[in-house]
């Protein structure tokens, strides 16, 4: 059982079934999609392969102040390295799976969004 359908539950539940597990995925709300659907899916990252054949130059010390600054500093510094040092294993998983669709720029770094909402299509809905 995965509880909560954000990036987080979706990503675990996806792997669940592809690991051959039955699995139930629950939500409080009565739509898929967590605190997940109200960003409408995006997700920045820090030198991702998309980035990288385009000779796009990023890193994590510019990530962080971008976040920084579109949090006007109140993020958690812990949360926020978790994001930079993880996201992009999170994009290259949805690379996988064949669910990224648009690229919007952020400084140099590209956001990243769902092609559909992952859990609708992985859990056939």
């Amino acid at each position: 059982m995965v509880v909560g359908s954000g990036f987080a539950g979706t990503a675990a539940a996806c792997q669940a079934i592809d690991e051959g597990a039955k699995t139930l995925l629950i939500d409080k709300m009565p739509v898929l999609g967590g605190n997940s659907a109200i960003n409408g899916g995006a997700f920045a990252v820090v030198n991702s392969s998309f980035q990288k054949v385009r000779g796009i130059e990023d890193s994590y010390e510019l990530y962080v102040k971008d976040i920084l600054k579109a949090g006007l500093g109140l993020n958690r510094m812990d949360l926020v390295e978790v994001i930079a040092k993880n996201g992009n294993d999170a994009y290259e998983y949805t690379l996988k799976k064949r669910r990224v669709l648009q690229r919007r720029a952020r400084s140099v770094r590209l956001t990243f969004c769902s092609k559909n909402d992952l859990a609708r299509n992985k859990l056939g809905r």
